[in-house]
């Protein structure tokens, strides 16, 4: 058992019976390309857009987040990180996905303005939660096939 804890960075007011709430600490937009080739690594810059003011994320537009919690899943558990309700209700779609074991550092997050109004996106503004779910018998390594884990895109 890993002696790292589970989570850090995170608001003990954001602790529930069931999962832990995400909030944003940075923002990245993506640039514009042609088309975007994953294998062949032929993918957009990214740049990094300051939160201290809140970012105005127009309809139709797509940006990434990254969390301000940390986590280090152990080999025994994995988790799955879902949209939080009032998301969906101002038409903010939060894309997002799975932690396997053996995930360490901050997770990214897909924000999609699928309304008609401009959604302010804020440092710490919640945006998602993240449920854990025991794992059993052997897990393979953490493998990352097309991407540096450490990198936004």
């Amino acid at each position: 058992m890993s002696k790292e804890p589970l989570a850090k960075n995170y608001s003990k007011d954001a602790l529930t019976s069931v999962d832990i709430e995400l909030n944003a600490e940075k923002l990245f937009k993506i640039s514009k390309v042609k088309e975007i080739d994953y294998l062949n690594k032929i993918i957009p810059e990214v740049t990094e857009v300051s939160l201290k003011k809140p970012y105005k994320l127009k309809p139709n537009e797509y940006v990434i987040v990254q969390t301000k919690e940390e986590f280090n899943v152990p080999k025994d558990l994995a988790a799955l990180i879902i949209r939080d309700s009032s998301s969906f209700r101002i038409g903010l779609n939060v894309l997002s996905g799975r932690l396997p074991p053996g995930y360490k550092g901050k997770p990214y997050l897909g924000l999609k303005n699928e309304g008609e109004n401009i959604i302010l996106i804020r440092k710490d503004m919640r945006l998602a939660k993240i449920l854990f779910f025991e794992v059993k018998g052997d897990t393979l390594p953490l493998i990352y096939h097309y991407m540096d884990s450490s990198k936004v895109i």
